[in-house]
């Protein structure tokens, strides 16, 4: 069974190699150190950001979890709970993050608004992380602007899940607030939000920094500098020129034109001069 499993989560089908993780969870044959070992090892290694972020929600759960055998089959894990509201309000953990994985790969269903108002009273990080990550499945376009918030959660699962639903929802009010995500000091972050960048064709990622190098925000201006710079395309390198003029104006003293700027809140002034190539 381990080796059939150790296959699938090699194979090139994206979808197989999620079911053979969820099997892997579920799978009582396999001892937990090995299944922790796998775990930890796809999420440190995968290329497939979802897998490596199912990956680390299952080995956390292993690594908390009282009683893993509680929670090995989701069958038995659910039968004695009433309702949604009993397990997400249950003081298993387990249980609760058992649930949302499951609504947010399509197994389980769940009412939005009970998931908003389960969502705006959870202090659990983790569980944060995974209900934000159900938006990708019950969520609506307008609920983006709720979500946008936890872009500046403290922990990195959260920030990542919320890039990912934010994403997920496409809501274009919110694209230049993933944009901005490219400077997150986490790595996992900024590569989602990378993520993000990559999806847009060329004229909808030339409107939307265009629209960020003349807000009247200067935290957009900021983050298209960033971008911008990246980018290094003839059009980017024309309107990175103009956001570093604009730039300039917005202040009196001599400003230094870079657009790698590292403080999340896009506070700081650049300290290196860089030259377009």
């Amino acid at each position: 069974m381990l080796n059939l499993l150790r296959q699938q989560l090699d194979s090139h089908d994206a979808h197989l190699r999620k079911q053979a993780l969820h099997t892997l969870f579920e799978e009582p044959s396999v001892p937990l150190s090995i299944k922790k070992m796998i775990f930890r090892e796809i999420s440190a290694s995968t290329a497939d950001m979802e897998l490596g972020l199912l990956a680390h929600r299952f080995f956390e759960l292993l690594e908390t979890a009282s009683d893993p055998d509680l929670f090995l089959c989701s069958a038995e894990t659910f039968r004695k709970f009433q309702d949604d509201d009993d397990i997400l309000t249950s003081d298993s953990l387990s249980a609760r993050i058992t649930f949302l994985i499951d609504i947010a790969e399509g197994r389980r269903t769940i009412s939005r608004i009970k998931l908003i108002r389960h969502l705006v009273r959870e202090r659990d990080p983790r569980v944060i992380a995974c209900m934000i990550d159900c938006f990708k499945c019950v969520g609506r376009r307008e609920d983006a602007s709720g979500l946008l918030r936890y872009l500046k959660h403290t922990d990195p699962s959260v920030r990542i899940s919320t890039v990912n639903s934010l994403k997920a929802l496409g809501h274009e009010g919110s694209y230049n607030r993933l944009v901005i995500m490219l400077q997150d000091s986490d790595s996992g972050v900024a590569a989602s939000a990378e993520s993000f960048v990559h999806s847009l064709n060329e004229p909808d990622m030339r409107d939307l920094l265009r629209k960020m190098v003349f807000s009247s925000k200067e935290y957009n201006l900021n983050g298209a500098l960033f971008l911008l710079y990246r980018l290094n395309t003839p059009w980017s390198r024309i309107l990175y020129q103009k956001a570093v003029r604009r730039k300039k104006a917005l202040h009196d003293e001599s400003y230094i034109d870079s657009g790698l700027i590292n403080m999340i809140d896009l506070s700081d002034v650049p300290t290196e001069k860089l030259q377009l190539n």
